[in-house]
């Protein structure tokens, strides 16, 4: 945790991206405990970490982060403003239909958690990032594409870098 948080704050890169093998935002379902949303888990840590995060600066820094260990395709904001994308199930046999926030039987009951996307049936994929760097006027993007198994575009999410 000391060189994760020392190298993303010495970074310059116009964008920070995190991959981590299990959700910091979800939601998951409430009776996991084996990943960093759940109560039961290391929800303790994810919160530090946002925490952390948030009084660092990191949301104006272009911080993201994508997980696995997900059998849906997702962008999930945390209340705080951080932005999760988890890559899905890499075929449709292992795909199964995603935990929204709201659900009574997840991590977020309240629905807190903002979801701009969530794939809409059970479907194998990959996330695709393509990174577009600063360029004379052109400020750095970071394209998140949500894709299906057959590498059709679901839906993608542009983020803008500090120029």
């Amino acid at each position: 945790m000391a060189w994760l948080k020392k190298t993303l704050l010495a970074s310059d890169a116009s964008f920070k991206i995190l991959i981590s093998p299990t959700p910091l935002i979800g939601p998951d379902s409430d009776s996991k405990t084996d990943n960093h949303t759940n109560v039961g888990g290391f929800q303790y840590e994810a919160a530090e970490f946002f925490k952390w995060s948030r009084e660092n600066g990191l949301l104006k820094k272009g911080f993201y982060i994508i997980c696995g260990d997900r059998h849906w395709q997702y962008q999930s904001i945390h209340p705080s403003g951080f932005e999760e994308f988890s890559c899905g199930a890499l075929v449709d046999a292992n795909a199964f239909r995603g935990i929204k926030p709201g659900d009574k039987k997840s991590t977020d009951p309240d629905a807190k958690i903002k979801q701009p996307f969530i794939s809409p049936e059970p479907s194998g994929g990959f996330l695709e990032v393509v990174i577009t760097p600063d360029h004379d006027d052109q400020t750095a993007t970071a394209t998140f594409n949500f894709r299906d198994e057959l590498g059709t575009l679901l839906f993608a999410a542009a983020k803008q870098g500090r120029h």
